[in-house]
């Protein structure tokens, strides 16, 4: 039986459970019991990434991960009864009957369904094939997942990213800032053009077990089965994961890998979504998008200006590589996504925010990213992912 049935089965079951409880118990209980559970959930979504970094072994990883999360969720779930069951001795004299219990099988069903899609996103994210594969294949985790408010989601995995140390290089201190920072241009990312570009947009994700890291990112489609993404996005990651729109979770591997420029090919087969197409050089002051997922969270398309055009060095200091200075609201997990033009072309590479300003990014310019991009589709055998930022 494939792993995403069983685990629709075993949210099934609980969601069952979650509704007979409610009914059991009633309105007040089961609010306190729902607020534990909201608790414990939450403190599982934050925390588990930080439970991630004690141990470098896969097998031990995925054990504390799943096990660190039922642990939370079940005491959370424990001190929210105990303080239902407490204050509810209060108000028994109050006989609410199939109103009571009613209201405590909708809270409580509602509340279990939140929580489990919110803990499996969380564990989701962690770049583990099997286990994101099963939960992407769940069809009630995702049918949960398609009420969910996205704003809620974004919002999670923006406190989600600010428990976990944030010092790699997608924060950049080491770069003059652009002498005169333009508005955000007032751009319409909803463009038919750029909603077509978002279907080839990808989130990426991953373990560097050696540094007890996982990694999460954008990228786009280039060519057949080939992905475009940041170096340090996949630094020390054996089997990235490739989430594309409308699509299952694939395993990747790295065909293409130089930390100096900070870029990167993924091979994906069996990849449906299209390629992006290279656009012309952007002029100072030109609207522009940036496409990816920020925080690891859902998909966002948002407006940025192209403030410069420079050169810095290279990670290994060997060289130099030319990039865009942009003003755009740019974020942990926008590494790797496109910068794109209004048509929908590709312009570059997001690849880092501005530690000294706010709203000033990165991105690598289009002269970094053709010789990558005219190879991609030759290149096919696995390369050295290189080492993580530890």
């Amino acid at each position: 039986m494939p792993a995403s049935v069983v685990l629709d089965v075993v949210v099934i079951v609980l969601l069952i459970a979650a509704a007979v409880t409610g009914w059991r118990t009633g309105f007040l209980r089961s609010v306190f019991t729902a607020i534990g559970l909201v608790v414990g959930g939450i403190a599982a979504y934050l925390l588990l990434p930080v439970f991630a970094t004690w141990t470098t072994s896969p097998g031990w990883r995925i054990a504390i991960v799943l096990g660190g999360g039922i642990l939370l969720l079940v005491l959370g779930d424990v001190v929210g009864s105990m303080i239902g069951r407490l204050l509810s001795r209060g108000v028994r004299v109050i006989k609410l009957g199939p109103i009571d219990r009613a209201a405590g099988l909708v809270t409580s069903t509602v509340v279990v369904a939140l929580v489990l899609t919110t803990v499996a996103g969380g564990i989701a994210g962690f770049g583990i094939p099997p286990v994101t594969q099963a939960i992407a294949g769940s069809a009630t985790l995702s049918a949960i997942d398609r009420i969910t408010p996205a704003p809620a989601k974004s919002f999670l995995a923006g406190v989600r990213a600010s428990t976990v140390d944030d010092a790699l290089p997608w924060v950049i201190d080491t770069i003059a800032p652009p002498a005169t920072v333009p508005p955000i241009a007032d751009l319409d990312t909803g463009s038919p053009a750029l909603t077509a570009a978002g279907a080839s947009v990808v989130r990426v994700s991953g373990n560097a077990y050696q540094c007890g890291q996982s990694l999460t990112g954008s990228g786009f489609v280039v060519s057949d089965d080939r992905v475009v993404t940041n170096a340090h996005v996949v630094a020390g990651v054996d089997e990235p994961v490739v989430e594309a729109p409308r699509e299952q979770p694939r395993a990747a591997s790295v065909v293409y890998f130089d930390a100096a420029t900070d870029l990167a090919v993924l091979e994906v087969d069996g990849l449906d979504a299209a390629p992006l197409v290279l656009g012309d050089v952007p002029a100072v002051g030109s609207a522009a998008a940036v496409q990816g997922y920020p925080f690891g969270g859902p998909f966002v398309s948002l407006p940025a200006t192209i403030a410069e055009i420079s050169s810095i060095p290279k990670a290994d200091a060997a060289g130099q590589r030319e990039v865009y200075a942009l003003s755009a609201d740019i974020n942990q997990g926008n590494s790797g996504g496109p910068l794109l033009g209004p048509d929908g072309a590709v312009l570059g590479v997001v690849f880092a925010k501005s530690a000294a300003i706010d709203d000033v990014g990165y991105a690598l310019a289009l002269s970094e990213l053709r010789p990558v991009v005219a190879a991609a589709a030759s290149l096919s055998d696995t390369v050295s992912s290189g080492a993580c930022a530890a």
